[in-house]
């Protein structure tokens, strides 16, 4: 898995949310449920060309190790959102984009990739620089159901 530094616009995202530790691997029956949902979001961009696994936190998440995530896809808007999602813009900027492609339950795995040192191992010199700081973390993930 290769690290993937990019400039994004801003786009939306609309998909359910998890808020915990995901300490039994909470997050990953949690795709299982949305990808069965996931047609009702009615203005997704089109042609659709992943899903998007989105951490992050908000001013009033103090307990440590809790963090929000949704899985969803991107949408137009986030007008419209089907009872029970939730929405999130996620803003342009700096980006550090790993790419899952496989089958749903080998996603943790992309996960512990990512926070080894092997994945990112190409990146060492971020991790002691200022840049580290102005870059925001989210996984594109292509599943495979086959």
């Amino acid at each position: 898995m290769n690290l993937k530094i990019v400039s994004k616009d801003s786009i939306h995202v609309v998909g359910v949310e998890y808020v915990g530790e995901n300490k039994n691997d909470e997050i990953k029956e949690m795709w299982g449920q949305f990808n069965a949902i996931m047609n009702t979001i009615s203005n997704q961009q089109v042609p659709m060309k992943a899903c998007y696994g989105v951490c992050y936190m908000l001013p009033e998440d103090t307990n440590p190790g809790t963090f929000r995530y949704i899985a969803g896809v991107e949408t137009k808007s986030l007008n419209d959102i089907p009872q029970g999602m939730k929405g999130i813009t996620i803003p342009a900027g700096k980006y550090a984009v790993f790419t899952h492609k496989g089958k749903l339950d080998t996603l943790h795995q992309t996960y512990a990739n990512i926070y080894s040192n092997a994945s990112i191992s190409d990146a060492n010199w971020m991790i002691s620089s200022s840049f580290l700081s102005s870059i925001r973390f989210f996984t594109k993930s292509m599943f495979n159901f086959s």
